[in-house]
């Protein structure tokens, strides 16, 4: 890719930053949807970025974009519950410093 307002070297640069930036995405959502998968939800097959799952007779959806998420159950305890269980992985956490 050549624009003659910007030098050959500055182009390679943002295209291994925006590559960089595509494959932590595509890990997270990897690691999100396999974690998710394991622990009973079910993908969308319309949008791979939601996940349901029947909890004591009620729908629990967990969609997400990038890395922001939005978990919906009509029990804020069940919510909690679901972050406690992924605190627990290594590394991680949903929740703001």
């Amino acid at each position: 890719m050549t624009n003659n307002n910007v030098p050959e070297q500055s182009t390679g640069v943002a295209e291994n930053a925006l590559h960089g930036m595509l494959q932590v995405a595509l890990l997270f959502w990897k690691l999100l949807s396999e974690t998710l998968q394991e622990w009973g939800f079910t993908l969308n097959p319309y949008d791979k970025c939601v996940t349901n799952k029947d909890i004591i007779s009620k729908q629990c959806t967990i969609i997400w974009h990038v890395d922001n998420l939005k978990i919906s159950y009509v029990n804020k305890d069940v919510v909690e519950d679901i972050l406690t269980i992924w605190e627990r992985k290594p590394n991680m956490s949903w929740r703001s410093p």
